[in-house]
């Protein structure tokens, strides 16, 4: 059997109940954060780049020498760097982009535990429940970090 990337339609029907609990469930958190991947990617670059072109705007702004534009310059380059201020406070309170990047480690664990299940449902043998009871821990072990991430997140942010 072929199977398609991202399509495992055909390997679903073929499972037992308690395997396909956990292959759906695999799949499921896998989905999700593919979608918060692409997310956080997009909000952490886009700010960081607005932060540059306002930095290099203040340059600019700050450059002309235009009589009676001083005041005027003068005015924009306090607003942009008001701005910069505010989304770099964004950026490092929210802590974005360490956030991205425990959501590519969690995508890249849930590929690896994706990949592994499908290769052992493919044994001769298929999936003994030993096998089917690591598999599962190793999922509850991705999702018990994430669960202690927050607490930790939560506990920083009531100290704040």
């Amino acid at each position: 059997m072929n199977i398609k990337k991202y399509d495992y339609e055909g390997l679903i029907e073929g499972l037992k109940p308690q395997e396909r609990f956990l292959f759906e469930k695999i799949l499921y958190y896998h989905d999700k954060v593919s979608k918060r991947n692409n997310r956080m990617k997009i909000y952490s670059n886009l700010l960081k780049i607005l932060v540059f072109v306002l930095a290099g705007g203040t340059t600019v702004v700050l450059g002309i020498e235009n009589e009676g534009m001083e005041v005027l310059a003068k005015n924009l380059a306090i607003v942009f760097g008001a701005l910069i201020t505010l989304l770099t406070a964004v950026l490092s309170y929210f802590n974005i982009e360490r956030f991205w990047m425990r959501s590519v480690s969690n995508h890249l664990k849930l590929n690896n535990l994706r990949d592994h299940f499908v290769f052992l449902y493919y044994k001769e043998e298929g999936i003994s429940k030993n096998d089917l009871s690591n598999l599962f821990n190793d999922l509850n072990n991705i999702t018990n970090q994430n669960i202690e991430y927050w607490n930790d997140v939560m506990v920083d942010t009531k100290k704040d």
